[in-house]
């Protein structure tokens, strides 16, 4: 039985055992982009205090739910980052669910939950560098739609996460 499930394991490329030094070697460049990407935008990507508003119109609502969405994916990110971190740091224990995403991030792809709210590039420096784009530039939609100006100004729609769902709100 332990010869099967060796051969089993073999087969599959995978291994049981945890290598902290393959893992901080593999992820840094992920860890370093990560943090030169959200540093000087903190409070915008993880502490927004934004009044909720009711009663708003389509292109305002969009907004503020785009908003919304954009503030989770990035929590989402940030906390597997921080997770690996401290494995790799070994002040945390290594979860099934670090391990498998900590294998998607050294293999370049994006993990599955974060692909499952925004599908974006497949690799996931470019994933990272577009989703930290769009929800920094989400800041100056919010700012133009409270001054009442979003829809008298250019519209970049590359600036949205989810750019179909803005013009349903249009019509």
């Amino acid at each position: 039985l332990v010869q099967t499930l060796g051969r089993l394991r073999a087969a599959h490329g995978t291994t049981a055992v945890f290598n902290r030094e393959q893992w901080a070697k593999q992820l840094q460049p992920v860890l370093t982009l990560w943090e030169n990407l959200t540093s000087a935008h903190r409070a915008i990507l993880f502490e927004r205090n934004d009044e909720e508003r009711v009663d708003l119109a389509p292109v305002s609502a969009f907004v503020q739910l785009e908003v919304q969405n954009a503030v989770k994916l990035m929590k989402m990110v940030d906390t597997l980052i921080t997770e690996i971190r401290q494995v790799i740091d070994g002040t945390a224990l290594l979860t099934s669910a670090v391990q498998h995403d900590g294998e998607c991030l050294m293999r370049g792809s994006v993990p599955a939950s974060w692909d499952s709210e925004w599908e974006g590039p497949e690799q996931v420096m470019q994933w990272m560098r577009a989703a930290v784009k769009r929800a920094v530039a989400l800041d100056g939609w919010v700012k133009r739609d409270l001054e009442g100006k979003l829809l008298t100004s250019k519209v970049r729609l590359d600036e949205l996460f989810r750019p179909h769902t803005f013009l349903n709100a249009l019509r």
